[in-house]
């Protein structure tokens, strides 16, 4: 019963654990700064480090929130989740010229470069696909997307 107790008090550690989970205070002091001037009144950030930048995952507002940062704290992108009726018109008239509403599954507004895109996340034939659009409905290609 002992080794019992203690294999499930190891496995929980274990799994709990990630690797590139930072907290608040292992991110680069200039990030924190940075963090904090752009997203005041945050709950629930979580830090990871992913390649050589920082992102932190937050909500604000009650919308979920992910920003990615440099290691000298510049801000080089941020998305927030989105619903149908806050996209642009444009986009919204693409869609419905080419989709039917239930295929749309997920909707983000990205900022990048002080530009606006929206990501959205469309089933087709059994799979999920991303599609960039910038504010004019125009599909994107030469961004990547954001997972």
């Amino acid at each position: 019963m002992k080794l019992f107790y203690c294999l499930s008090i190891f496995l929980l550690l274990v799994s709990c654990k990630e690797e590139d989970d930072h907290a608040f205070t292992t991110v680069p002091s200039i990030v924190a700064s940075t963090f904090q001037s752009n997203f005041q009144s945050t709950k629930a950030l979580e830090w990871e480090m992913k390649n050589e930048n920082f992102e932190a995952e937050f909500e604000l507002a009650s919308i979920e929130h992910t920003a990615v940062f440099n290691k000298k704290g510049e801000l080089l992108k941020y998305k927030k989740e989105c619903s149908y009726c806050q996209l642009p018109k444009k986009i919204q008239k693409k869609l419905s010229d080419n989709f039917e509403l239930h295929q749309l599954d997920k909707i983000e507004q990205i900022h990048i470069n002080k530009k606006t895109y929206y990501q959205l996340e469309i089933e087709q034939s059994f799979t999920e696909v991303k599609k960039l659009f910038d504010e004019n409905g125009n599909l994107i290609n030469n961004i990547p997307v954001w997972d």
